[in-house]
């Protein structure tokens, strides 16, 4: 795993000054709400590479048929202590042969992953992980 720059900005969030757009025009490497895919997945350009932003209460099973289609999804921890996401990138790479991008975001502890994500195939790790501001990097491995 990997820590991706802020200043990526290949991927970007469809919003307005109000929050996201409920019905947004299709462009290349947009990163849409669950609700902004739910709205426009039917009229969505199959030939765009596009990103899903998933909360970790969403069923992924519910979007298996709309996988090929999705080129990026990012599962979002909300808190350090709740690994539903971690289910989710198993159940996505597993069961569902996910074959595109995983990121993570949110409260994902760096010291935490070699806990969560090493004891689980390599195929179940995200990629990368969005650094946030506030976050601090271990500079040389803890003692003991």
């Amino acid at each position: 795993m990997e820590f991706i720059p802020l200043h990526d900005k290949r991927w970007h969030l469809l919003a307005g000054e109000d929050g996201p757009v409920s019905h947004p025009a299709p462009q290349a490497h947009a990163l849409l709400s669950l609700e902004q895919w739910h709205a426009v997945h039917g009229q969505w350009p199959a030939d765009l590479p596009t990103g899903l932003l998933l909360p970790n209460t969403a069923d992924v099973a519910a979007l298996a048929a709309d996988l090929p289609r999705l080129a990026l999804l990012v599962l979002q921890f909300p808190k350090w202590t709740d690994g539903r996401a971690y289910s989710q990138a198993r159940l996505l790479r597993g069961r569902h042969r996910y074959q595109g991008e995983i990121r993570a975001t949110g409260d994902v502890l760096v010291d935490m992953a070699p806990l969560r994500f090493f004891h689980r195939p390599a195929a179940c790790r995200p990629e990368g992980r969005e650094r946030p501001p506030r976050a601090a990097v271990l500079q040389r491995p803890l003692p003991g």
